[in-house]
């Protein structure tokens, strides 16, 4: 039970480069588009777009993984990498926008959009493989309908409570000390070091079996059993009002 304590703050701490990420990709492209509104746009647009992407399809590919707690340690390495790489897309791609920029000058908005999408889509690859990353490690804690409602939400608060602390540290001390790019390499390697951990911790229970890690049989919840069903016009009004709290969310904080 103590290796799953350290998951937890392990997942905290991951929570807290994500957003240590967010801060120091504002901030890039910022330089990008030399407008602080079209940077948070972008940054948050494709935080929140990878975000969902990556929950929506790699949580489906969790139910089907016969290691979830591996397959999250490969997915902090993958956020590592693609992030530590972020900063060096950003100069090069510069130079490209310069080059391109005369040829279509005389499209209007061909410039601001040019910059957008590429921005949007260098950003979307570490966001979507962070997105992944609640859906996998709940799959690994949860066998039971009683442990999600449980585990997921205590997972859910530790990510954000990281998150908030990421921010914080991003602002306050990492870039104001070692700048924009070493904080990011600083950052990803520690991304790195909480992969191999996880696929380290996955393969030594793999090997030993311990039963004071396994879990038991799956059961099924009594309350599930009975649940009243809901109708579909119910599931699609509550998914709407879910699509919209998270529209209206993200304008708060743009604002």
């Amino acid at each position: 039970m103590k290796s799953f304590r350290t998951l937890y703050w392990i997942f905290f701490l991951s929570g807290a480069t994500g957003l240590v990420y967010e801060v120091i990709w504002v901030r890039l492209t910022g330089l990008v588009f030399g407008n602080t509104s079209h940077a948070i746009a972008v940054v948050l647009g494709a935080f929140m777009a990878g975000l969902a992407l990556g929950s929506w399809k790699l949580g489906r590919y969790a139910d089907r993984s016969s290691s979830p707690l591996r397959l999250y340690g490969l997915l902090e390495i993958g956020i590592g990498i693609s992030a530590a790489l972020v900063p060096f897309v950003f100069r090069a791609l510069d130079s490209i926008y310069w080059a391109v920029t005369p040829s279509i000058q005389g499209i209007p908005g061909g410039n601001v959009a040019l910059r957008f999408l590429t921005s949007f889509v260098v950003l979307l690859v570490p966001t979507f493989l962070m997105g992944g990353t609640l859906p996998v490690l709940a799959r690994f804690f949860t066998q039971t309908v009683q442990e999600v409602q449980r585990k997921v939400g205590l997972l859910y608060a530790l990510n954000t409570f990281g998150a908030a602390f990421g921010t914080l540290a991003a602002a306050l001390i990492l870039i104001p000390r070692l700048g924009n790019t070493r904080s990011a390499l600083m950052i990803a390697a520690v991304n790195v070091a909480i992969g191999v951990f996880a696929m380290v911790l996955a393969n030594r229970w793999a090997e030993t079996k311990d039963t004071e890690y396994e879990f038991g049989p799956e059961v099924q919840s009594d309350a599930a059993g009975d649940a009243t069903p809901v109708d579909a016009t119910t599931s699609r009004l509550v998914l709407m009002t879910l699509a919209g709290s998270g529209f209206v969310s993200m304008l708060y904080e743009v604002a």
